[in-house]
């Protein structure tokens, strides 16, 4: 799945539950920054989107970079990323990065469901029932 359609489902299902978009730049080349950006009362929330390519395994590590910025510049609620099934993985062999990086993970599937991804560590392991679909 592309980071354009990742980007449009993860807005509407946030938008759904009371939050506002104020920037979108998911898969926008060259945009620079956060990709998407939501408020909700005094929360903030930034996440950064990554859709498939040919080097997924690349395209992640730069995701983690790219989060950890976004957490240390930004005053920010809330940071997550959002991707694709295919980065699943990625999320498992790079579980302790994750965690100390205080990221949530979002996955967007093949067929367009939303849900939160929960790592080994966490209370639950991966929900296989969508939050949203």
């Amino acid at each position: 799945m592309k980071e354009l359609e990742i980007g449009r489902i993860l807005v509407s299902e946030l938008e759904s539950d009371g939050w506002t978009c104020v920037q979108n730049k998911a898969g926008k080349k060259g945009a620079g920054g956060i990709d998407i950006i939501l408020v909700r009362n005094e929360e903030t929330f930034g996440i950064e989107c990554k859709g498939d390519s040919k080097a997924n395994r690349v395209d992640f590590l730069t995701l983690l970079g790219q989060s950890a910025i976004m957490k240390s510049e930004h005053n920010l609620t809330h940071n997550a990323i959002c991707i694709s099934e295919k980065y699943i993985k990625y999320c498992q062999k790079h579980a302790k990065t994750l965690k100390a990086l205080g990221l949530l993970i979002y996955i967007v599937d093949d067929e367009g469901c939303f849900y939160r991804y929960f790592d080994a560590d966490e209370e639950r392991q991966n929900d296989p029932a969508p939050i949203y679909t």
